[in-house]
């Protein structure tokens, strides 16, 4: 059991779980995904395992890839099922992300399994995501190698692989966008392990009935949504933010009494000059507010910084160091000036609380973070819009696409497809991603006109140039990888 005297360790590390935190494809922010590297990332930050996604190569060698395709991690091109392991062995999939990961090579299943263990867990879980049918024999007979010193859950979306799974003695997970009575009675029923969806899945009316198996969250990186899955009676969940989740379940276990996340920072509204259609770059020059408050019972020194992730940035304003009593609140103002070619890797802000040694606790410190979100706004009425697509190289040509709305449904239409062959329409509309030809009719949601704060909405082309996809996007949001970014905001005409 975790008592506060014993030290809460780098960023929250030594605090012990439930929920027990797993790194999504292992620590994708700071080295690249799925790699060798990336997996000992997370593990030297401190998360208690991994979670990632497990396909084979054309020869049956099992690997950890997201995607069907080699076209976004790697320097090669093509379906990764149609490659032997021989061909795939000079592959580079680290280059993409940073001079630093040249060379990284594919990661077989077998090599994750037998990773080190780090300081904050003796037996590192693992949740493998099945990502395409046929694995679950040979993903067994994997395990078994390996069976006597891991936790492992075999996750699926697919029902029938989560029996087949189960039938083999695994730990089987059934992945769910929104569990509901069906997914209980299956669970129960099929004796499974464990049922994850979304942070919202099991953040509402679900946590309060009883489940037949450990409830779990995936990909949940927002502090908010962090902050409600530490409080919540979560078995686990996996994210792509490992730092920010281990700090914010020390927080949670350090002041029980805190009711929500203690550092934000209101958005950035991008506003490019789109009406010429060729300066659409993720950048401005904003002055902002933020509020950070002491959710301890005693009095802390409060640092607060400024990072940048991706792009340049000049910040005005920042570092600022101050103390906070127990419970105190304070709002400050700040400047930042930049930006990047395109959306994703938003700026973070710091806020390191210390505090001196008391009653039952030592002199510590905690960092907290907060992403400054840049996020553009579409304010839709009865005609039709014209949205300009962001350029994301200095040389690409105008993009654009028309949107409108017609009763329940969203109307998109490619109007200048920006030179890509094979286009095809692209959208993000309240959490959900969607793929089309020319044309998309999307329902919104039904309380639409209602919502004070809209919902999420981007919108893009996708398609071919030079035996590439590439990606033109009005927004954040796409594509739902990690460089996506925020996506924007689509509001009824009258709230605007």
């Amino acid at each position: 059991m975790f008592k506060p005297q014993d030290g809460i360790g780098p960023r929250g590390a030594w605090v012990p779980g439930p929920p027990w935190i797993l790194g999504k494809r292992g620590a994708p922010r700071v080295a690249p995904e799925n790699t060798r590297a990336g997996l000992n990332a997370a593990l030297k930050l401190g998360v208690d395992g991994l979670h990632y996604e497990v396909r084979a190569t054309g020869t049956g060698e099992l690997v950890l890839h997201a995607d069907p395709t080699l076209d976004r991690t790697s320097d090669a091109r093509g379906r990764l099922a149609s490659r032997t392991w021989v061909e795939l062995a000079d592959v580079d999939f680290g280059g993409w992300f940073g001079r630093a990961f040249l060379g990284e090579r594919l990661t077989l299943l077998d090599e994750a399994l037998a990773l080190a263990p780090n300081h904050a867990t003796e037996r590192p879980m693992h949740v493998i995501e099945l990502a395409e049918t046929g694995l679950v024999d040979v993903v067994a007979r994997a395990l078994a190698k390996h069976a006597s010193r891991l936790t492992v859950r075999v996750a699926s979306a697919r029902r029938e692989v989560c029996v087949q799974a189960r039938t083999l003695g695994l730990s089987a997970m059934l992945l769910v966008d929104r569990p509901g009575d069906s997914e209980r009675r299956f669970a129960d029923e099929e004796e499974l392990t464990a049922c994850a969806s979304d942070a919202r899945g099991f953040l509402g009316a679900e946590l309060s009935r009883s489940w037949p198996c450990e409830r779990w969250a995936v990909d949940v990186d927002r502090p908010d949504e962090l902050f409600a899955a530490c409080r919540a009676p979560l078995f686990g969940l996996s994210t792509t933010e490992p730092e920010r989740a281990l700090a914010i379940r020390a927080l949670v276990r350090l002041a029980p009494e805190c009711a929500r996340h203690p550092l934000a920072a209101l958005p950035l509204i991008v506003e490019p000059r789109a009406s010429t259609g060729t300066d659409g770059a993720w950048r401005g020059d904003w002055t902002t507010r933020a509020r950070v408050e002491n959710p301890f019972g005693f009095r802390v020194a409060v640092h607060l910084a400024f990072a940048v992730r991706r792009g340049a940035f000049e910040c005005r304003g920042l570092p600022e160091a101050f103390a906070l009593e127990a419970g105190e609140t304070r709002e400050f103002e700040f400047a930042l000036a930049g930006g990047a070619w395109s959306p994703g890797g938003d700026p973070l802000l710091l806020a390191r609380y210390d505090w001196s040694r008391g009653p039952g606790r030592p002199s510590e410190a905690l960092v907290l973070d907060a992403p400054i979100e840049r996020v553009r706004v579409l304010s839709l009425g009865l005609n039709a819009e014209r949205l300009f697509l962001l350029p994301e190289a200095p040389n690409d040509p105008p993009a654009s696409l028309n949107v409108r709305r017609k009763g329940p449904f969203l109307l998109l239409a490619i109007e200048n497809p920006g030179g890509l062959g094979d286009a095809q329409l692209v959208a993000h509309v309240d959490g959900a991603h969607f793929r089309g030809g020319k044309g998309l009719k999307l329902r919104l949601p039904s309380d639409f006109p209602s919502r004070e704060h809209g919902v999420a909405f981007s919108a893009g082309i996708v398609g071919r140039r030079d035996g590439r996809e590439c990606l033109r996007r009005w927004a954040g949001g796409l594509p739902s990888e990690l460089e996506g970014g925020v996506p924007g905001r689509l509001l009824p005409r009258s709230r605007a």
